[in-house]
């Protein structure tokens, strides 16, 4: 497996596995040649990384969240550099 770390342009407002991504410049990751991807015949996977406020709890003020976003980077809506 190979992870390459990337950037993403989300050129619009996306809402992603329920979460709401804005338009913007974003960090994640490039996954290829796992069995993952040879079930779904594509090369590569796409994990874009967000984090949002946690405010019903205390102990933990934020959340991360890694969100495939391999469907969306597909048809254009997000771009990879």
């Amino acid at each position: 497996m190979t992870i390459t770390p990337v950037k993403f342009t989300v050129k619009h407002s996306v809402l992603v596995e329920g979460h709401n991504v804005d338009g913007g410049i974003y960090v994640g990751q490039r996954i290829s040649e796992t069995e993952i991807e040879r079930q779904h015949r594509r090369k590569h996977s796409f994990f874009l990384h967000i984090v949002e406020p946690v405010p019903e709890r205390m102990s933990k003020v934020a959340e991360r969240f890694d969100l495939d976003v391999t469907a969306l980077v597909s048809i254009g809506a997000i771009t990879v550099s």
